[in-house]
């Protein structure tokens, strides 16, 4: 009868410190220096607002305030008409939130006005 008593005490102690040991093994293993990426994407709607008014530097605003480090943007204006001044909104924004870009679009459209899909990113973009 001790001997069980024995052996149930050592595989409790032994069940609770191999738990302590993962649990700390686990905590090493996490690194310090990991980081979080934040991605978004949005709808700019041509850089006009709800309130029906052209404003890309409210736009810009909205999306640095979003925290996102890589965000994808469509309805982009790139000298698409009045409703966007002619302006290439996705060179605009980048400039504006010291951010690298990558657009695409239709191969018929590549040098011309049009409507594109956006990339922003706060990370260097190497190959595209």
């Amino acid at each position: 009868m001790k001997k069980c008593y024995m052996l149930m005490a050592v595989l409790v102690i032994l069940t609770v410190s191999s738990a302590v040991a993962e649990n700390v093994s686990a905590e090493n293993n996490h690194p310090d220096n990991e980081k979080t990426v934040r991605i978004a994407t949005y709808n700019m709607h041509t850089g006009i607002g709800t309130d029906g008014h052209y404003n890309l530097d409210r736009l810009a605003n909205t999306i640095r305030e979003s925290g996102a480090d890589i965000i994808g943007l469509q309805e982009v204006d790139v000298h698409w008409g009045s409703r966007s001044e002619f302006e290439n909104q996705i060179e605009m924004l980048a400039d504006t939130l010291n951010m690298g870009l990558f657009y695409w679009t239709r191969p018929h459209q590549a040098n011309e006005k049009a409507i594109r899909c956006s990339r922003l990113s706060k990370y260097p973009i190497i190959h595209s």
